[in-house]
This record gives C-alpha cells, structure tokens and sequence, in this order.
C-alpha cells in the first residue's frame, strides 16, 4: 500500500532522437515514442527542446516554424485523441521575423495553454536566435506548470518566481551536449529542490552535424527530496529525488507524481516560502534600518 494520500499523476519524459533538418522522420520517431508512452496512461508527456527540428544555424529559418503551425497542430491532434497534456519544444518564427527557441504547453483538448521563449542564450546563438522575455507558468487542473528550455537549466534566474507561484511540475524541454550534459540532471534536481516541486527533464539523442557533437540524452524525473524526507522517510542517499533516469538511447521515463501530497507538504511542512518571503521583504529596507532592527533583535 503506497504510503501517499491522494492518488497520483502518472507522466512521461520523451527522450527522443534528432536529426538535423529531417523534420518528418523526426516526428515519426517521436510519435513511435510517444504511442508507447500513451499505454502507461499519463496526462501529461513532455518532449525534448525543437524535437523535430533541431537548432542548426545553418538551416534556422526553414526548419522555424509559426506558433500555432504544423508541429503544434499535430501536436494538438495528438493531445485531444489521446486527452493528455504535452509540452514540447518548438523552433519557433515569430511575427516580428525573429527565431525563438520555444516551448508549447497543450490541453487535453488539444487547446494551445501557452508558450514559452528561451530567455538565456549562449555567445555563440545570439546572432541567430532572439532571447523571450520573462517567466511562464500555466495552471491546469492537474497542477501549476512551469516552463523552462535548454540552457535556462544553466540559471536559477530563468524559474526565480516558481516557487512563490507554488508552480509543482517545472518541465525543462532540452538538446543538451555531451560537454554540458553531466551536471545537467543535477541542475535538475537541485531546481526541484529550489522550489519544492517536482522537475521533468525531457533531453534529446543524436548527431549535431554544425556544432559537431552529441545530444547524450541521459533525461530524468525528479522530485523535491526534501518532500520524499517527509513524506516518506526516506533515507538520505546520492539518488534521492530521481524517480527515472535515462540512458543515452531513445526512450520513455514514466513515472507518478503525487501532487496533492506534495503541496499539503509545502503548506505544511516546508516553511521556505515564507521564510523566502520574508527575507526578500527585509532586503527592502534601507540598510541603516535593517542593521538597526537586527542589532536590536540581538541585544534582546
């Protein structure tokens, strides 16, 4: 008998492979994937950064594609068919001519939820690619998302309002190299961690012909271990918070998330909202006054 209250949100990371440029066997992949996924039952499925198109500068403008176009509108077909959430990463061609690095969240009928632009680019993408502006988070029925692409792992700044917005799932859609990839599922559970949520990390495999390296996929689910300390008692050890955990081969993660447990936790148990609140509110006053009041505090 699972030592959870309420019952649980099974969902899946994608671990897909891309191919430069090949749009259509890309998505034929993917959806291969993500049908196997679909028997497991989840309502949400979440696939890697431009899934089916790649990031190669080379080729950017015609693998961009409009918000809503042909990969949101299957994606779209996909979602209501099956009633599931997907977030999934999108090249993106804005009205305004510019390409954006994209993450599309759709309802379970087939509704577009939001988008999301990648708002932190390395030197070498800045000619190529317009940086978005802001945080995105989307409430849903089965809890408040929050989304992040790629390099924005890379920057506590790019989810800094997640936790204030009581987000629960933060969902990170990648294609991260092999020269970055080892700490990055650390970063994911240290982001899980940062805001007492649960994080889907959804990376890609392949070949990257322009840059000459790898997507090494190795995704993950993790989960707050703090939460699974309470919730669980659960021993402290190196692999606590990764519920899967991917190899460097396409391939589905499932896994449970128990949502309701997690913020009853949060309200409860975890105080470091409030105390984050608190702290940010003191930082805003001048600092004569605040040395004063914390002198004072000592001197009681």
């Amino acid at each position: 008998m699972s030592i959870f209250k309420r019952e649980a949100v099974p969902v899946a990371v994608l671990q897909t492979r891309i191919e430069q440029g090949e749009k259509e066997r890309n998505w034929s992949h993917a959806l291969q994937l993500l049908e196997q996924a679909i028997s497991s039952g989840p309502k949400l499925i979440v696939l890697p950064e431009a899934f089916v198109s790649g990031v190669n500068f080379i080729i950017l403008r015609q693998m961009a594609e409009p918000i809503p176009g042909p990969t949101v509108d299957r994606l779209s077909e996909v979602a209501a068919r099956h009633s599931v959430y997907i977030v999934a990463g999108v090249l993106e061609q804005g009205r305004d001519g510019k390409i954006y690095d994209s993450s599309v969240a759709i309802g379970p009928g087939g509704e577009l939820l939001g988008t999301y632009r990648r708002r932190f680019l390395w030197t070498g993408e800045r000619n190529y690619i317009a940086p978005g502006e802001g945080e995105v988070t989307i409430a849903t029925p089965i809890g408040r998302l929050g989304l992040l692409v790629g390099y924005d792992l890379s920057f506590p700044e790019a989810c800094s309002s997640f936790l204030q917005a009581d987000v629960d799932i933060a969902v990170c859609s990648a294609s991260v190299f092999e020269r970055l990839n080892f700490n990055a599922r650390r970063l994911a559970l240290a982001r899980a961690m940062d805001h007492h949520c649960y994080f889907l990390y959804a990376n890609a495999v392949g070949f990257h012909q322009f840059a000459n390296m790898r997507y090494t996929g190795q995704s993950a689910i993790c989960a707050d271990p703090y939460f699974l300390q309470i919730q669980t008692s659960a021993a402290q050890h190196d692999a606590l918070g990764y519920m899967a955990q991917a190899s460097a081969e396409p391939e589905a993660l499932i896994a449970e998330l128990y949502l309701e447990d997690l913020r009853a936790a949060r309200r409860a148990k975890l105080p470091f909202k409030a105390d984050a609140s608190f702290t940010l509110q003191g930082e805003s006053q001048p600092v004569a006054a605040a040395f004063s009041h914390s002198h004072q505090e000592r001197r009681i």
